[in-house]
């Protein structure tokens, strides 16, 4: 059932998280149940899906569920589910972001330096190329233009953002954005929580397609 990544520290976090599905709240699960039913209905008549999570800036959380749902659909062997991140306007993949997923085993590399500097990620052992992770807008010639579900983890995206080009559905699952915590005491545990709880449930939504298929 799971196969693809060889990294022990991610292993080791990915096992770690399964053992604490119990604690999403069964509100939390009902959506993602609906989120999994419409994934696995689009993909019974695409062979292929893409993810798109939508957050204005794209600089922290939309950048997390790409990152988490690109490992999760390694992990779980789904290779016909892909994952994009986009904003409604570019800034940067927040630094603190970076640093916390870096702590939590994902091999992030800078690869260019600039207002919105470039990181590559490559799971190790999962043979796929390296993801070169950045802020960019829907409108980025990365982004694919057809066949996206639109992801909204943010609720002014979801209020700002009526209309996404390619998006044949769109899907409310907001989060509470780690920025409120930034330069206070509690700002590394905050995004290192915020890795976890996208990452918690990121692993259940995969769980459920794959125990669907």
């Amino acid at each position: 059932m799971k196969k693809g990544i060889s990294s022990e520290v991610l292993l080791q976090l990915f096992a770690n998280l399964e053992t604490e599905w119990p604690g999403i709240s069964a509100h939390r699960k009902e959506q993602l149940n609906m989120l999994s039913q419409l994934i696995l209905e689009h993909h019974a008549h695409s062979p292929e899906i893409n993810l798109l999570f939508v957050c204005t800036h794209n600089s922290r959380r939309s950048q997390l569920g790409e990152v988490w749902m690109h490992a999760v659909a390694i992990y779980y062997d789904l290779p016909w589910l892909h994952a994009f991140s986009a904003g409604t306007e570019t800034t940067a993949f927040n630094d603190r972001m970076v640093h916390a997923l870096q702590q939590a085993g994902f091999p992030l590399i800078k690869t260019k330096t600039s207002e919105n500097s470039e990181f590559s990620l490559s799971l190790p052992g999962s043979g796929s190329s390296d993801r070169a992770l950045f802020s960019k807008s829907w409108s980025d010639p990365s982004i694919p233009k057809t066949g996206l579900l639109a992801i909204m983890v943010c609720t002014d995206a979801e209020q700002n953002c009526p209309f996404i080009p390619g998006a044949i559905a769109r899907f409310p699952l907001p989060y509470e954005d780690p920025k409120e915590a930034d330069d206070s005491p509690e700002e590394e545990l905050a995004y290192q929580l915020k890795v976890r709880e996208i990452g918690l449930e990121m692993l259940y939504l995969g769980w459920l397609i794959k125990t669907a298929t």
